[in-house]
């Protein structure tokens, strides 16, 4: 499952576990500690605000290779979710909606992120 977690300077970035799995914190690939953020797993539905907004968060989850970025760029363009990368591979969302079609056009799937929306695709 997709596990959020958040930075003491802000930055929101995903990691996948088991269900039940998840740990309290994770040392990020930059050497910063992460701590589970369980508001940023489960937003509200309906419109988001800018009080407590996480986006965008860097995920490593739907991440790649950087030397894939090119490829995944152009990949996630040609699917009509157009997605920027970090350096180092992740995958920049910049809202819940963008998550949900990024995840579905690159084949994984999390049962918050706004599936809802294609439950006949599936």
């Amino acid at each position: 499952m997709l596990y959020c977690y958040t930075t003491e300077d802000g930055c929101t970035t995903e990691q996948v576990f088991p269900m039940g799995e998840a740990p309290n914190s994770v040392t990020l690939m930059d050497g910063r500690t992460a701590f589970r953020d369980i508001a940023a797993e489960h937003p509200a539905r309906g419109p988001r605000t800018a009080v407590g907004s996480k986006w965008p968060i860097c995920s490593e989850s739907a991440g790649v290779h950087p030397d894939q970025i090119p490829e995944a760029m152009a990949h996630c363009e040609s699917m009509g979710v157009p997605t920027s990368y970090t350096k180092d591979g992740r995958a920049i969302l910049v809202s819940r909606s963008h998550r949900a079609r990024h995840l579905k056009a690159v084949g994984l799937f999390d049962k918050d992120a706004g599936y809802g929306d294609y439950a006949g695709d599936h």
